[in-house]
């Protein structure tokens, strides 16, 4: 055996020792358990574009149109109808529920999981299933629960639902509209940066 390739056996031998790799295969996962992480998006309150998002597609909720600022889809609302705060259910027959979890470490006593060093791994696990919001129960076994908050998120929506923007709180969101029974658009979000009066910025992901 030549002296690179024995170098190079006691390199992994000692980064894996001390923590610093691991196969690539324990790190990512299989193409069949890969899911999408999300998008990440600006809202900034004095952008005549974005101070709104919508979550088909990530675009602004604004549009310029015949030299006018006009609504195109507005799902989401930084400040415009209550200052330092998200707004949904804002446009036509649209309907919302938003729901504050709190950060990651209150969801994580609530529903008495353990976080890995760095978080996330709460809001990575809620999802809709069996028509139900789960969220992250045991970590090792990739057990779930139900979350209590689901009937809210289920629950009669309202025009103009809003609730506070809090750095590193996770949010539910549901949108209807009393004019198509067939519409409802599920999202998960937290808040990244938050500068109040100006901008924020949420890791957002369609349920």
């Amino acid at each position: 055996m030549s002296k690179l390739s024995i170098s190079g056996i006691l390199i992994v031998l000692t980064a894996t020792a001390f923590g610093f790799w691991r196969p690539a295969s324990l790190i990512t996962g299989s193409a069949n358990t890969t899911v999408d992480a999300g998008n990440i998006s600006t809202l900034y309150a004095l952008d005549p574009l974005l101070q709104s998002l919508c979550f088909a597609g990530g675009k602004p909720g604004h549009v310029v149109q015949d030299y006018e600022v006009r609504n195109s889809c507005s799902d989401l609302d930084f400040g415009n109808y209550h200052a330092n705060s998200f707004s949904t259910g804002i446009e036509g027959g649209r309907l919302g529920v938003i729901v504050d979890l709190g950060d990651s470490g209150t969801l994580a006593r609530e529903y008495r999981y353990q976080e890995t060093v760095g978080g996330g791994q709460g809001f990575a696990s809620l999802r809709l299933q069996s028509g139900k919001i789960v969220v992250l129960k045991d970590f090792k076994n990739h057990e779930v629960q139900e979350l209590a908050e689901t009937n809210v998120l289920f629950g009669k929506g309202g025009s103009n639902a809003s609730a506070a923007v809090k750095l590193g709180h996770l949010y539910l969101l549901r949108i209807t509209d009393r004019f198509d029974a067939k519409f409802e658009r599920l999202v998960k979000f937290m808040v990244v940066t938050f500068t109040p009066e100006q901008a924020v910025t949420i890791r957002w992901q369609l349920l």
